[in-house]
């Protein structure tokens, strides 16, 4: 047959309206059908072209690899950019400087025992003395204590060394002296009043934990010890290189000590965590991709070994991997990060939603097989009139879902907007490639087919094959031999053909059950209304739950068990009587850039009013119930010191105790001596070129915050307690905290989800409505992506999955294979002939079966998950997607059919 004037005879005819019946929205889609046929015949014919052109685009994209940049800091990801603890934490680091700390929590060996014991404490100073004149070597760096420590201005240092090292350490109550001569250790530890070397008072519950009070405050016992130390950010290869020594004592000092156990925690190992995850999820994601690829080799076995379409199904999982290459080459070009989160999600729903779309193709061509006029066509002509028929189908989905997450990049969170950009470009390309090369492919495959050659291994043939072309070749011969003219033949020279169409295929078992028993079974009323009752009652179930999600990412979800890190945690919240420290900034010029209110004026500290004002702002914070008292208040013990040198001078201090403008700064000098019991405040107040003092802060601690929710609620009641002061004083007043930005992502997680999930689900409405042509079919489409996400944020609950950052790129996520798993079985009805049962059997015998085996390879994907050793993947990824395949599998192959029996009657087909 002529491809050209026979095109329409074997693309699919327009269903339901004929000729000039046909409304303007059918009149597109045929015009959108003759452009596939046009586009999968131009590639089949040239499979040379589509083939260079993809090995050209891989080099490319392989060449950009070294320059991907790749994101791992958690400040750089969760937190938007333009929030409140974003240019607090830059104002009070330029300000103040950046620091890195170090901490280790001591305990007996034996459970519960007491460490205010001179053995304990012994093998505590022995651990100290490592770190405090030990050179540490390693890691491209070399640094001793004094080369790297933060340092602050010691009373006990004289003229010759006004600095010390920021070391907390319990052992400062003995200063110089051994404790081995104290008498009574818990008499020293009970003094309220003690400082140490340089002065800093020693705040009892920062050094001691598991405190055991009697009466009038007697400490009688403590189960902990708490040493810390602060360094300098720079240079970083000397702190990290102390720090890796401080890891290593602390490990040395664990397996030779008699009575201490050592749990620590460093600035490095963060890094050294993010670096274990993403090597630790390389085989546990390679294990998952085999297994999927494994079933999508069982799933296109045939009968025998001609009408297999292993290769073609593999075929199609190299040109998802080859879209992930490329994918990664363009988001360098674009400028996109990568992060931890995309390497682990992002080729997982590349390969899902990849993988379903090269079901309905090699369903579709199967089909295509088994038809007795496909016989008549070439391999071109069949494959145009295959993309022809399920090409909008896929274009819908495709469109539907990269348009999802493109809305999607519009978050504010930088994580999710980088996640949803590299899936915008992925499923870009990844559509490309399938209505391109894979079309190549088919058609390669259709000629392997015809010739009877071995899937697999296709320059093979079967050896029935082989003697069926001998015995061809036999009577070709004696047709044209002069025997056969003398017996009265005509001799030909046309050889008869060399090979033989083969038998059509069967349709595969579960296509034949879903367009029969299936399909039936659901068209019955009572059946029906049960699933109408059920999903409505997991529904309101849902709703209910759903609104119990809690926020958060535990600290133990992302460590896995046993690390050394997830040992300091759980004793540092067991025995911690204090939370993280909290600083009250204040600022004589405006700084925040989002405040058009910040005011810009520069303010005096040495006003009476504002004096007045940071007064009462330190006593607000002692009065919260988030602080433990008492603060660090440099402005309170200024005050109190320059009412003792006004008793010495002619000077008069006011019944306020407000130092005199006058003398603030001349006494402030003297206040801040090295040498004196004050020097330590230097490093609470700064100075500008002018020597004006330009901002200072107050430090406290919270009480200690166990979860999520009460970090949040404090960081939001600290900026509420400085807000009025802020506008009293005429200033700027802030708090800090080095976990604010952390946690600040929790402030506006829930509207952003919201308005993430809402938009993009309205975004895959348009579309649908637009290339559906039909309004009636989308708005079911959208009802049960609505519903599917409800039932998938109450599952969360029940899972025990609380929501954050790494929950809403699921979610997102989920929006795109839940519009696999509905939008296909919706265009296919859509485009079918007939009453519903009619479209129905059609619809679950074309697409509902590749569904089905689209959702179980991402299940066996899934699965592996479950071992993983990492909480984060057992929690966030298996339990998530898991949800995630049987609610929108569920909600598209039971539901969808249901409604879309309810509206037949109004739901014309195009």
């Amino acid at each position: 047959a002529n491809g050209a004037a026979d095109k329409g005879a074997h693309r699919p005819e327009p269903q339901g309206a004929s000729g000039d019946d046909l409304g303007t929205a059918a009149f597109v889609y045929e015009r959108v059908e003759d452009g596939y046929y046009a586009l999968a015949h131009f590639c089949a014919s040239r499979p040379s072209l589509c083939v260079a052109g993809l090995l050209a685009l891989v080099a490319g994209a392989s060449a950009l690899l070294p320059f991907l940049e790749l994101k791992t800091q958690p400040t750089e990801l969760w937190v938007a950019q333009g929030q409140p603890s974003v240019w607090q934490r830059a104002y009070t680091e330029g300000n103040f400087g950046a620091q890195r700390h170090e901490v280790m929590i001591i305990t007996t060996k034996e459970p519960g025992g007491d460490v205010l014991r001179p053995e304990v404490l012994s093998e505590a100073a022995d651990l100290e003395h490592l770190l405090r004149t030990t050179t540490f070597e390693g890691h491209g760096g070399r640094a001793a204590l004094e080369d790297v420590c933060a340092k602050v201005r010691c009373r006990a240092g004289g003229p010759e060394h006004p600095q010390e090292c920021i070391f907390q350490s319990p052992l400062k109550y003995w200063h110089a002296s051994d404790f081995r001569e104290d008498p009574d250790l818990y008499a020293t530890v009970s003094n309220l009043a003690a400082k140490d070397e340089c002065g800093i008072p020693i705040l009892r519950k920062t050094v001691l934990g598991g405190l055991e009070t009697g009466a009038l405050g007697r400490v009688v016992g403590a189960k902990s010890l708490m040493m810390a130390v602060v360094l300098e950010p720079q240079p970083l290869d000397m702190a990290r290189a102390w720090e890796y020594g401080f890891l290593a004592a602390a490990e040395e000092t664990n397996a030779r000590s008699k009575f201490i156990q050592v749990s620590y925690l460093a600035q490095i190992s963060q890094d050294e965590e993010v670096a274990r995850l993403a090597a630790a999820d390389v085989p546990l994601l390679v294990a998952s991709y085999v297994m999927m690829i494994g079933y999508v080799v069982y799933a296109m076995l045939g009968s025998d070994r001609t009408s297999s379409h292993v290769l073609l199904g593999l075929q199609g999982v190299a040109l998802v991997i080859c879209s992930i290459v490329i994918m990664l080459g363009l988001t360098v070009v674009f400028g996109v990060p990568f992060t931890p989160v995309s390497t682990q999600v992002l080729p997982f729903l590349l390969l899902g939603i990849g993988v379903d779309n090269i079901f309905i193709l090699v369903s579709t061509y199967a089909t295509r097989l088994r038809e007795e006029r496909s016989k008549r066509y070439t391999e071109a002509e069949l494959v145009g009139s295959i993309l022809a028929q399920v090409g909008p189908t896929i274009t819908l989905t495709s469109t539907s879902t990269t348009l999802a997450f493109l809305v999607g990049s519009l978050s504010v969170m930088p994580a999710v907007k980088y996640f949803c950009q590299q899936c915008v470009i992925g499923f870009a390309v990844n559509l490309l490639l399938q209505l391109t090369v894979f079309q190549a492919a088919i058609a390669a495959d259709c000629r392997r087919v015809r010739r009877r050659r071995v899937d697999f291994i296709p320059c093979l043939t079967t050896a029935y094959d082989k003697a069926e072309a001998k015995a061809s070749a036999q009577v070709g011969a004696f047709l044209r031999s002069p025997t056969f003219a003398l017996l009265g033949g005509a001799a030909s020279e046309e050889q008869p053909p060399m090979h033989h169409q083969p038998e059509p295929e069967k349709e595969d078992a579960l296509s034949r059950w879903m367009r029969g028993s299936y399909v039936s079974w659901l068209s019955r009323r009572s059946v029906q209304a049960g699933v109408l009752l059920l999903f409505a009652a997991l529904t309101a179930g849902g709703v209910s739950a759903a609104l119990r999600v809690g926020q958060g990412l535990e600290i133990g979800e992302v460590l896995p068990r046993g690390s050394y890190m997830s040992t300091f945690f759980e004793r540092f919240e067991f025995f911690s009587d204090i939370g993280p420290p909290v600083y009250i900034v204040q600022s004589r010029v405006g700084v925040d850039p989002d405040d058009d209110r910040s005011p810009t004026r520069r303010v005096d500290f040495t006003d009476y009013e504002v004096q007045d004002a940071l007064g009462e702002l330190v006593e607000a914070l002692e009065l919260s119930p988030w602080i433990k008292p008492p603060a660090l208040d440099w402005l309170g013990d200024f005050q109190k010191w320059a009412l003792i040198v006004s008793n010495h001078t002619q000077e008069v201090i006011d019944n306020g105790g407000r130092v005199p403008q006058h003398l603030f700064y001349t006494w402030l000098g003297e206040f801040l001596e090295p040498g004196t019991d004050f020097a330590f405040y230097s490093n609470y107040l700064s100075f500008d070129e002018e020597g004006m003092l330009d901002s200072a802060k107050v430090m406290g601690f919270h009480v200690p915050l166990q979860s999520t929710t009460m970090f949040v609620q404090a960081m939001l009641d600290m900026r509420a307690l400085c807000a009025p002061f802020a506008a009293k004083a005429g200033m700027t007043v802030f708090p800090y905290s080095e976990y604010h930005v952390f946690y600040e992502q929790y402030a506006i997680l829930v509207p952003q989800a919201t308005k993430l999930l809402f938009s993009a689900i309205t975004v895959i409405l348009l579309v649908m409505t637009f290339l559906l042509g039909n309004v009636l079919l989308s708005l079911p489409v959208l009802l049960l992506l609505t519903l599917n996400q409800i039932d998938l944020i109450g599952v969360m609950y029940l899972a025990r999955v609380h929501m954050n950052g790494i929950s809403i790129i699921n979610l997102v996520m989920a929006i795109g294979l839940s519009v696999e798993y509905l939008a296909h079985i919706a265009s296919t009805y859509n485009m079918s002939e007939g009453d519903h049962v009619r479209k129905m059997r059609h619809a679950m015998a074309s697409v509902g079966s590749s569904v089905v085996s689209g959702a179980f390879t991402t299940l066996l994907g899934v699965v592996v998950l479950a071992f993983a050793k990492y909480p984060v993947f057992q929690v966030y990824y298996f339990r998530m997607y898991l949800a995630t395949v049987l609610c929108g599998s569920i909600h598209g192959l039971v539901l969808l059919p249901v409604v879309l029996g309810l509206i037949a009657p109004s739901c014309a087909s195009r």
